[in-house]
């Protein structure tokens, strides 16, 4: 893995130039805290909340199975229409603990979730897409 330090906005934008918007090569993540590791969280809240390993998967079932039954109510169509995934996103959206990681295409859009709440040196966290790609399949991953 590569890093690189980008002290001003323009630094950020000057290696950005090559990166041309829609191409989704690179995905970002902004995080306002530079130390912080790429974690979920759901592995946050159990790192501060300590439990078993083995109590994670019921805890997360148990969150996701009161936000899919308070969701349909208001969306009694939803099990025939939304996968889980779509479910753990907007639990997400909403403010739930998931074991998802959000990434945008936007550099943009990283540099706000970087920004908003950094009291420091904040990090755009960036994804070669292209070179993610070379290794699943060398790895012979599925899709």
């Amino acid at each position: 893995m590569q890093q690189l330090e980008f002290k001003t906005w323009s630094r950020l934008q000057q290696w950005l130039a090559e990166y041309k918007a829609g191409q989704k090569r690179y995905a970002f993540r902004g995080q306002s805290d530079s130390s912080w590791l790429l974690r979920t969280s759901l592995a946050r809240y159990f790192g501060k909340n300590p439990i078993g390993d083995n109590e994670w998967r019921d805890r997360e079932l148990k969150m996701y199975q009161m936000f899919r039954q308070r969701l349909l109510h208001t969306w009694p169509g939803m099990y025939d229409e939304w996968k889980p995934w779509d479910i753990l996103s907007l639990m997400q959206h909403h403010g739930a603990f998931t074991r998802m990681l959000d990434f945008t295409f936007s550099p943009n859009v990283a540099a706000y979730f970087a920004l908003e709440d950094a009291r420091g040196e904040s990090a755009i966290w960036v994804v070669d897409c292209d070179r993610l790609e070379e290794r699943r399949e060398k790895l012979k991953l599925p899709k």
